[in-house]
């Protein structure tokens, strides 16, 4: 069989085992990353047909570079989840994905680089034999165009693949209060779950609580305290890609607002006694899929509660990198900005909360800090703007992100409140 035959069969099995994958991992990037691995070991042995002797020897030489890649999973997961965490099985799920995810980007970076010098190495034989202009189209540019797009590829898996930070302990652990494990699935079939925390005394509303980027459930459990303050129940979930909920893509809202339709669902379809009144409370990147999904929902929440919220995804952005040289940022974002939205399945810069706040049949009130580092406070002032009456904002003087609803605190409740008996 010719080296095309053999391509061609490589692609036609790629293919189907891109499509019978498809119901268990629908999102087409992770998808994509999943294939990656055995498709070019498969490629490897189609075009080489090593012997077992070259191929013990190629997996010796492999091995450093797995190992290394497997302890920084290990490192990162240290980090940012903790020591303590490699105590439970599901961190160690959560490393091994990583690890293998890892393997399957220096497989496209390293496959990228071979591809790109074996182009222009073929299109150098066309110009003119100077040995320079040889050494700069063939050795350099290679460089040059890798260094270029390499970061801004990075930049872009690290922004919408995440690691999920697992949920550890239980309410009952943290706060000492019951608490019964719920799971619901999306419209788009990704599998949800969270904890439904009954209200102290019993009641017919329910407050669900969309947590920010990279938290999960036992980050935000202490947003509770404002469903107690309610007189309700909460409903505390993950986002897709986040905590124990499916799939590792964030898209910034865009995808996640069906995690919030699919809990607004679950309540009114499961637990319609104790959701009468249902109120939307969210946090950063939570306020964007709360402000998507309400805007769409046919029957409207009763109140849509807004802390720290963007009005703009790429403006956001634009913030968080901020710590990068003005000179150079240009350059990042005008290749990252496309590859994100192109491992998000989504194009980013339409994800805009403020064109959809005005559509959402419910009260609405925003708060903010005044001083918040990573979404400035003219954020909220654009939401509050374009939002429809009754609206409030409140903004609290003072630095920092998330949990400014508790910096503003009794006006905060009192319109809460007000708003709610009034429905």
């Amino acid at each position: 069989m010719n080296k095309p035959a053999k391509l061609l069969l490589l692609a036609l099995g790629a293919g189907l085992a891109w499509s019978g994958l498809r119901p268990w991992v629908p999102h087409d990037s992770e998808r994509f990353y999943l294939l990656v691995p055995p498709s070019a070991l498969l490629a490897w042995f189609i075009l080489r047909r090593p012997s077992w002797r070259e191929f013990r020897a190629q997996c010796r030489a492999a091995a450093p570079f797995g190992a290394g890649l497997f302890v920084f999973a290990i490192v990162y997961a240290v980090l940012f989840v903790g020591s303590s965490s490699l105590l439970h099985r599901t961190t160690w799920g959560e490393v091994a994905i990583m690890w293998y995810f890892t393997i399957a980007v220096s497989i496209v970076v390293i496959s990228s680089l071979a591809t790109l010098k074996s182009g222009l190495q073929w299109a150098g034989r066309f110009l003119p034999q100077r040995p320079a202009l040889h050494l700069i189209a063939t050795q350099l540019t290679p460089g040059l165009l890798f260094f270029l797009a390499a970061p801004p590829y990075l930049l872009a898996l690290t922004y919408v693949h995440r690691f999920r930070i697992p949920n550890l302990e239980t309410p009952a652990a943290i706060i000492g209060r019951p608490a019964e494990a719920v799971e619901f699935v999306t419209n788009d079939g990704v599998t949800i779950r969270g904890w439904f925390i009954p209200a102290k005394s019993t009641s017919e509303r329910t407050v669900v609580i969309c947590h920010g980027l990279g938290g999960n459930c036992t980050q935000f459990v202490g947003m509770i305290a404002i469903a107690d303050l309610l007189d309700s129940n909460a409903l505390l979930f993950d986002f897709r890609g986040h905590g124990g909920s499916d799939g590792h893509t964030v898209t910034m809202g865009h995808f996640e607002k069906h995690d919030v339709s699919a809990a607004v669902n679950y309540l009114r379809t499961v637990r319609p006694g104790e959701a009468r009144q249902i109120v939307g409370l969210a946090v950063s990147m939570g306020t964007s899929a709360l402000v998507l999904a309400a805007a769409e929902l046919e029957r409207p929440l009763d109140a849509v509660l807004l802390d720290s919220g963007f009005a703009s995804a790429i403006d956001l952005t634009d913030n968080v990198l901020g710590f990068i040289p003005a000179a150079v940022r240009p350059w990042l974002t005008t290749l990252w900005i496309p590859l994100a939205s192109l491992h998000a399945g989504c194009h980013l810069p339409d994800v805009l909360p403020e064109d959809c706040i005005a559509r959402i049949r419910a009260p609405v009130i925003l708060t903010h800090f005044e001083h918040d580092p990573l979404i400035p406070a003219a954020h909220a002032a654009r939401l509050f703007a374009r939002a429809a009456e009754p609206k409030a904002l409140f903004v609290a003087p003072a630095a920092g992100h998330g949990g400014a609803l508790f910096a503003v605190g009794t006006p905060f409740l009192d319109a809460a409140r007000g708003l709610l008996v009034a429905r």
